[in-house]
């Protein structure tokens, strides 16, 4: 690693409106330095990277250089001049093209005198320069039959291509997010690789291991400042996460946690269970138990939901109320009795030209045939209770779903399920993008679910998990790495738990 300094960032704020993102955050890069940027959920990192790659425009009284030369924060095209390549984390290739017109897509096609494209020349080319970087591709194959690594080493070419001395920096936002352990190897060999040719590569990681593996120096964010930029060597583990997690109090959230004792029937179990970013996960939920799935970005929470629900392709066995549920097949999970709340309501679970009523009763349709025909009175009388419970504003089962607020659709998806009393209730991100007093009434209609069923949820917000659930499972690289429950519940061990580079064992919870 080199002294010299390559990039310099100093004075950067960021502000949306009364919240502040980042709050004077300066950063230094060394030639052929290796550099992590470490911070919790909503610490500021993503909105840096975007500042960087010209996403967002930063406050006034910014500055930033490379090599010592200023360009200006908050423009693309100036980041590019000044050297700056970015590999983000969704990596933004076209899966049904090949190597070769990912990365011509991202440059230029090399032609013939005629004007036609030398199909063999660019061919030549992307072998060339995936090959460069130490990886070795079929480039003719579709990417998206390429593994995880691959494919982001195709990313990592696409920004390398014009490595032709104005190249400084390379941004790896979150790489290995989705990655399985054994193919993150190949992609350190490659960083190591380009930190040797003095670029200076900014790495944006949750897991501490690969801290420890390949950074030179860390810097860590924690409610928009940085706290702490330090070498690596000479850390510890449990030093990074002391820095990331801050002095959150280690104390339990919610009486349940105390008081709750399982007297319900086991409702749900989930035996062996493997899908995308999933492994071999086993794990039961009694009536009346509210259970939360936490992990980082990457670290299956969310495909084991899908999984579970049928909508994402898994094996092993899964079970409602001991029956065994055929896989893959969302229909069969609900006829026994799963309810299932997806993240994105706005894709996956809202009717936004239908109006209130219609969104609530959409699930149990058939419960309001009268002389088979559909009776408009039984799904309003249906709608108003639930509008009622959990107060749907405004309180008009006949206003369009999509004029609602996001926290008034979410409680209306809520409401479509518990409509239907089942068994089990999956919940992804429940609150996500809703207000405080959203957030409140859905709480309460989750504890309402929990009388008579068993509701699992995944989130990435620890402290929501605290606070509403008996027990939470802590999954890390598609395994679940521990479980807490009582008084050892708290968002602070929740949050250590998700970042701790212990790797996980196969468990069953």
């Amino acid at each position: 690693m080199s002294s010299k300094e390559l990039f310099r960032l100093a004075g950067l704020s960021k502000t949306f409106g009364a919240t502040a993102a980042l709050r004077d955050v300066g950063l230094r890069i060394g030639q052929g330095e290796v550099h992590a940027l470490l911070g919790h959920n909503g610490s500021g990192k993503s909105t840096l990277i975007k500042i960087l790659a010209g996403v967002y425009q930063p406050d006034e009284r910014t500055t930033a250089h490379t090599d010592g030369i200023p360009f200006a924060l908050g423009d693309h095209a100036a980041a590019h001049e000044a050297g700056l390549r970015f590999v983000h984390q969704d990596l933004g290739l076209v899966d049904s093209m090949d190597t070769v017109d990912n990365l011509a897509l991202g440059g230029h096609y090399l032609r013939r005198r005629s004007g036609f494209i030398d199909r063999p020349a660019c061919t030549r080319r992307a072998r060339e320069l995936v090959e460069s970087i130490g990886y070795r591709i079929d480039v003719t194959m579709p990417v998206g039959r390429l593994s995880a690594a691959q494919r982001t080493g195709v990313a990592i070419a696409r920004a390398l291509q014009d490595l032709d001395g104005r190249t400084r920096m390379l941004v790896l936002d979150e790489p290995t997010a989705a990655m399985p352990a054994t193919e993150a190897d190949r992609l350190f060999e490659v960083v190591a690789h380009l930190a040797e040719q003095g670029l200076g590569i900014l790495l944006v990681t949750h897991h501490l291991d690969e801290v420890f593996r390949v950074a030179d120096v860390a810097t860590v964010l924690r409610d928009g400042r940085v706290v702490a930029t330090r070498p690596v060597e000479g850390l510890t583990e449990h030093g990074l996460v002391d820095l990331m997690v801050g002095d959150q109090l280690e104390q339990a959230e919610h009486a349940r946690h105390d008081q709750h004792a399982l007297t319900g029937p086991e409702c749900l179990a989930v035996d062996a269970l493997s899908a995308d970013a999933v492994y071999d996960v086993s794990l039961t939920l009694a009536r009346s138990e509210i259970v939360g799935v936490a992990g980082l970005d990457g670290s299956g929470r969310v495909e084991l939901l899908e999984a579970i629900s049928g909508n994402r392709r898994r094996s092993g066995a899964v079970r409602i109320g001991g029956a065994r549920v055929a896989a893959n097949r969302p229909h069969a999970a609900r006829r026994a009795g799963l309810g299932y709340v997806p993240a994105d309501r706005t894709r996956n679970s809202t009717f936004a030209d239908f109006d209130v009523t219609a969104n609530i009763t959409a699930a149990g349709v058939r419960e309001y045939l009268r002389a088979g025909l559909l009776s408009a009175r039984a799904e309003r009388r249906e709608a108003e209770q639930w509008i009622d419970r959990l107060g749907i504003n405004p309180p008009d089962p006949s206003a369009r779903v999509d004029s609602l607020s996001g926290g008034n659709q979410q409680k209306a998806v809520v409401a479509r399920w518990l409509a239907r009393r089942p068994a089990v209730l999956l919940m992804v991100e429940p609150t996500q993008g809703v207000d405080v007093a959203a957030r409140e009434s859905i709480y309460a209609a989750v504890r309402l679910a929990a009388r008579d069923s068993g509701v699992l949820i995944a989130s990435s917000d620890s402290e929501e998990l605290a606070a509403i659930c008996d027990r939470v499972l802590v999954l890390r690289r598609g395994r679940i790495a521990a479980q807490l429950r009582g008084s050892e519940l708290t968002a602070a061990a929740i949050d250590r738990l998700c970042l701790s580079a212990v790797e996980p064992e196969a468990a069953h919870a």
